[in-house]
């Protein structure tokens, strides 16, 4: 599991860093779907005990970006139907949006 290097800023709690960079992680592609996230392995690279690790997968549960398996959680798989269905939602908020850039100018 290739996870980018983590350096946990002064005033932010390590979960919520965590939380952050796993999510960037996700989409940008690093972390790719199905792709196991062990919390030991987490906790390691990020140099956090399990709790925060355990934290963040439950946001990014609640969030759809990982699901759980069974054997541990993973990045979440689009069907083909949510991929249709997200391209059917972005191709009415692209209409919208130029129409709105063109009535500004």
């Amino acid at each position: 599991m290739p996870i980018p290097p983590l350096h946990i800023e002064g005033h932010r709690s390590r979960s919520h860093a965590l939380y952050e960079h796993l999510r960037k992680a996700i989409h940008d592609g690093t972390l790719r779907p199905g792709e196991r996230l062990i919390e030991e392995v987490l906790a390691e690279a990020a140099g956090v005990s399990r709790t925060p690790v355990r934290e963040t997968l439950r946001r990014l549960e609640a969030e759809g970006l990982v699901e759980d398996a069974d054997r541990g959680m993973v990045v979440t798989s689009l069907s083909d139907t949510d991929l249709l269905e997200l391209c059917a939602v972005r191709e009415v908020l692209e209409g919208m949006a130029a129409a709105l850039a063109a009535r500004a100018q």
